[in-house]
């Protein structure tokens, strides 16, 4: 492209690095954002302060990063919940087809599409999740078995939210014909 290696270096750089504090940033004022929205439900006043959630989400973050995992050294203590991950991961784009069903309904389209997807999506991943709480009773992986407990509930739940929303009479949009 014609342009000198150290300054396209210096470019992909500062790319890197924006992408990274960008990235960051928001990752920070998201959780700042749903521990007030938690501390707002469940009226824990402390929580309620954007200043001390923010300040909450930071010590647990410095936890992590300077914590170690069985003696692996100094900011391997984040890898204690990367067993969760892939399991979050397709909890989430379950969730999403789920969301996209509900969605589809209540227009009065056709939902099957996501609704066939949506069921294999959570049926394997609870299923993957209930082998791995059992495997982390089993190994007496306090930390995993508690969060991954607390993950397959809150799982059930919001399926059970949506089977409510989802055998809900609902008006699709423009379609006045149900108020005369």
């Amino acid at each position: 492209m014609g342009i000198p290696r150290d300054i396209g270096a210096i470019f992909i750089s500062v790319l890197i690095i924006s992408f990274a504090a960008t990235s960051l940033d928001t990752s920070f004022r998201l959780l700042r954002y749903i521990l007030v929205e938690l501390g707002n439900d469940y009226k824990i006043r402390l929580l309620q302060n954007g200043n001390v959630a923010a300040t909450v989400g930071v010590l647990v973050s410095l936890y992590l990063v300077f914590s170690t995992d069985g003696g692996k050294g100094i900011g391997s203590g984040g890898y204690v919940f990367w067993p969760l991950f892939g399991t979050t991961n397709q909890l989430l784009a379950g969730l999403s087809l789920l969301v996209i069903t509900v969605w589809l309904k209540r227009l009065g389209r056709n939902y099957l599409p996501t609704l066939v997807p949506m069921v294999f999506v959570f049926a394997m991943t609870l299923w993957a999740m209930v082998l791995n709480i059992q495997t982390y009773f089993a190994q007496n992986k306090v930390l995993l078995y508690t969060i991954g407990s607390a993950i397959f509930v809150l799982a059930l739940w919001m399926i059970l939210e949506a089977v409510n929303a989802f055998r809900k009479q609902h008006t699709p949009p423009g379609d006045h014909t149900a108020s005369l």
